[in-house]
């Protein structure tokens, strides 16, 4: 598997959470272990993804993500 880098713009707010609080900070940015670096999981840019289409083509929804 081949890693890529991208960059991402945002619209809008944008908080890609780690789901786990180990101090003050409830909800502490996901980031890479080696870089430190943000990152946006891929579940994050398929659950957007899945969404928009539902608006916008909800026929080809299924096709596309499955059930």
């Amino acid at each position: 598997m081949q890693a890529r880098l991208f960059h991402l713009h945002a619209l809008s707010a944008l908080h890609c959470g780690t789901g786990q609080s180990v101090g003050v900070v409830d909800l502490p940015i996901a980031r890479a272990r080696a870089t430190k670096l943000p990152i946006v999981p891929g579940s994050s840019l398929r659950g957007v993804l899945r969404q928009q289409v539902a608006i916008s083509h909800p026929n080809d929804e299924r096709t596309l993500f499955g059930p």
